[in-house]
């Protein structure tokens, strides 16, 4: 399934499903540690007028756009005719620290004044292990918190408006034990406060916004990771100094002026075509970590009818990538991925098939023996489109003594075996 937004910023990934939900969730690599597991999924509820509708449910319009004009834009919206009800929801990963924020700007299209509830569901399957999870409630905090070992996700919402907390929660097994989850929970409209479970595990949080006719309330939603428990607590703490409103605008103007890093003349190219120029230099980004590696997707659902997904460093793909980097003026980045390269050549002179982002070796369908002769289990390309991917780094940036620096160490070997 095509992902409707992905977002990251170099230490976590998320990729939101057609419905705005959590799919993927990655931490501390970009592709590596699904907390999701592929499997997953954070779902959204609505109840209204004794009503339920999870978003997903199929009785909902929804549409998303990228753009706005030239900017780069990224609004779900969410309308239920019967339910007379929009959501516009509105996400960044800060570009500063670990935290994924969300707002929803939920509008009462009925003449009358109405109570509605909006659900949030978290579905994490930490380590990618099915073991060992704990959800709790922290009364101290009024904060869920998911963990295992060093692996620790903290959820948060309130209402912008009212500047009211969450006033709901629950957390429980999911999938185990006859369980098939927390979020069933919300259905009847109230959820049932269980404050801890361990295994594998869900949780609900819930808000109550009472609205007047044709009157629309923001909810605003977070979900803070870190390796320490303290520190997450920080993330949350720092959230709630600085507001999440406040964080997704400067997310937004991050972008917005790091897509602007280099004046481009883009001719007759119209609004629209130069905005997905910016989009596809975004995604670009998204998809590498800090380590330089820069993974082919984020999407799991390939683990539905294969055996792997495609979240893995391909030499080719980095080095067209390192390439377009180059050409576009993102000399930091690019030379960040080559650092990749760099790490991970083998003595010989060659790359492997592909690397997780870790710079450890990723899963390969080549054998080491064809016919009974040994051979190496590459594709060639690989380390010949690195070797242009150098040059392209020169040709843009003429930085000679980056180059020295790599040129025993990576140039010449790719060289001399090809």
């Amino acid at each position: 399934m095509a992902k409707s937004f992905v977002y990251g910023n170099g230490n976590i990934a998320v990729g939101l499903d057609l419905y705005g939900q959590v799919y993927d969730l990655y931490f501390p690599y970009v592709g590596l540690e699904n907390h999701t597991g592929g499997s997953y999924v954070h779902k959204i509820g609505v109840w209204i007028d004794g009503v339920f509708h999870w978003v997903d449910d199929g009785s909902w319009e929804i549409s998303s756009d990228y753009y706005e004009n030239e900017e780069i834009d990224n609004t779900l919206v969410l309308k239920h005719n019967e339910l007379g009800i929009k959501i516009e929801i509105t996400d960044e990963v800060y570009n500063e620290l670990n935290i994924f924020l969300r707002s929803f700007k939920v509008f009462n299209e009925h003449d009358s004044t109405r109570q509605i509830k909006l659900f949030f569901n978290q579905q994490f399957e930490i380590y990618e292990s099915h073991r060992g999870d704990t959800a709790y409630y922290d009364p101290d905090n009024h904060v869920i918190i998911h963990y295992k070992g060093r692996r620790i996700f903290l959820i948060n919402a309130f209402n912008r408006d009212t500047n009211q907390p969450f006033d709901e929660y629950s957390v429980g097994l999911l999938g185990i034990e006859g369980k098939l989850g927390t979020y069933k929970d919300a259905e009847d409209g109230k959820l049932e406060k269980n404050p801890i479970e361990h295994g594998l595990t869900d949780s609900v949080i819930g808000t109550t916004l009472t609205m007047e006719g044709h009157q629309s309330q923001t909810v605003d939603y977070w979900l803070a990771i870190s390796k320490h428990m303290d520190d997450v607590k920080k993330l949350n703490d720092y959230v709630l100094k600085k507001t999440p409103e406040y964080l997704i605008t400067t997310t937004k103007n991050y972008w917005k002026a790091w897509s602007a890093k280099k004046i481009m003349d883009f001719k007759d190219l119209t609004l629209e075509e130069q905005a997905l120029f910016k989009q596809s230099l975004k995604m670009l980004r998204v998809h590498t970590d800090t380590t330089g590696a820069i993974i082919a997707s984020t999407d799991s659902d390939l683990l539905k009818y294969g055996r792997d997904a495609y979240s893995y460093v391909w030499p080719r793909d980095a080095a067209f990538s390192s390439m377009a980097f180059a050409r576009a003026g993102y000399d930091d980045i690019n030379k960040n991925i080559i650092n990749f390269f760099n790490d991970i050549i083998t003595p010989e002179g060659y790359f492997m098939h592909k690397y997780r982002s870790d710079k450890s070796l990723g899963s390969s369908w080549h054998p080491w023996v064809y016919k009974g002769i040994k051979e190496l289990p590459i594709q060639l390309d690989e380390t010949a489109l690195v070797i242009n991917a150098i040059w392209t780094d020169y040709k843009y940036s003429r930085d000679i003594e980056y180059l020295e620096k790599i040129y025993n160490s990576l140039l010449r070997k790719a060289i001399d075996f090809i």
